[in-house]
């Protein structure tokens, strides 16, 4: 299957808050596959986690739990080192999906950048 996007998705978002990346558009049933890459800095030793969130209406927002254990602090908040992760998942089943850092504290300084590719 060839690669449909490649986005940049979340340019300099600010680690000291919260940090919701558009929608993005998986298709009927989500059975697309999605890759995300993130690149963070540390400064400010930013504390919380990331989510995987999901919509069929782009408008009502779930936690995809079966994500969740993709992610570094997997579902607590803990510090997030600098560096860069790459998550790849299929299979969603929903039309739309985000990702989105749930702040927790400290972060002043630190950035998320992050691109996509769905195929």
């Amino acid at each position: 299957m060839e690669a449909k996007r490649n986005t940049t998705y979340i340019v300099n978002g600010n680690m000291a808050a919260d940090i919701t990346g558009p929608a993005i558009a998986m298709g009927p049933y989500g059975l697309g596959e999605l890759t995300i890459v993130a690149v963070t800095t540390a400064t400010g030793t930013p504390n919380g986690t990331f989510q995987l969130q999901g919509s069929n209406d782009g408008t009502n927002w779930a936690t995809i739990s079966a994500a969740a254990t993709q992610f570094p602090n997997s579902g607590s908040a803990g510090n997030i080192a600098a560096g860069t992760y790459a998550w790849i998942f299929s299979g969603l089943n929903f039309e739309f999906v985000r990702l989105f850092y749930d702040a927790a504290s400290g972060g002043t300084g630190a950035t998320l950048n992050a691109s996509t590719r769905v195929r």
